[in-house]
């Protein structure tokens, strides 16, 4: 239970701060994504109507086969279908970070509501 304090403060700060300051930047990003557009996040991550691209590897995650898992530092973005297919997110070194989490968060639960996270 007291590893967990660290990471309930994280939390309560990241969602302060996206609701401060991230709200209206993310209203854009699910008008863009509802208006077919490609989200292009960096040269690593670009998520379009069919799921997330891993630039850095070349790799596609289809939405229909997606799984989220939370970490303490980061979180990890895989294929239900195809455990070699996976990607770390790390909250420190991915500036939008919270932005990707919340978008894939928010189409995964209006494709197959309600979305299993995992949080560890």
């Amino acid at each position: 239970i007291e590893r967990n304090k660290p990471y309930n403060k994280y939390n309560t700060i990241i969602k302060s701060l996206f609701s401060s300051h991230f709200d209206n930047l993310f209203q854009e990003l699910i008008n863009k994504y509802n208006g077919g557009n490609e989200l292009v996040f960096d040269d690593k991550y670009s998520i379009n109507d069919s799921g997330l691209h891993i630039g850095s590897k070349n790799k596609f995650i289809p939405f229909n086969e997606m799984e989220i898992e939370e970490r303490f530092d980061h979180f990890v973005v895989n294929s239900t279908l195809n455990p070699q297919l996976f990607t770390n997110i790390y909250y420190l070194n991915t500036w939008n970070s919270t932005m990707i989490y919340s978008l894939l968060e928010l189409i995964l639960n209006e494709i197959s509501p309600p979305h299993t996270f995992k949080h560890l």
